[in-house]
């Protein structure tokens, strides 16, 4: 196994695993590809965590496997008015649906 950023040798994967995350942090490959598509995905992650707390605050006696429904039908609607209108914020979004 070698290192593809210095070149150094290993005899394991593990080792060739272990030497890249500790000696060159941030610069696999593979780290890239999981940051842009963290990046991609920030405008779900807030979608997601303002459904779960606008459904939190309209059904406050609905326990978790009940409120998953709720939280989906919410998100739902709020990427249809982002479709519709791209230039629209989340916030905008939320104030539209409810």
């Amino acid at each position: 196994m070698i290192c593809g950023i210095c070149g150094r040798r290993f005899r394991k994967p593990q080792q060739l695993g272990g030497h890249t995350s500790k000696a060159h942090p941030e610069q696999s490959p593979a780290y890239h590809k999981k940051m842009i598509r963290w990046y991609e995905r920030i405008d779900d992650r807030e979608i997601f965590i303002t459904a779960k707390t606008m459904s939190n605050q309209l059904y406050p006696d609905v326990q978790h496997p009940q409120i998953r429904p709720k939280i989906a039908y919410i998100k739902r609607k709020m990427w249809s008015i982002l479709k519709e209108k791209p230039e629209k914020t989340v916030q905008e979004a939320v104030n539209k649906v409810f």
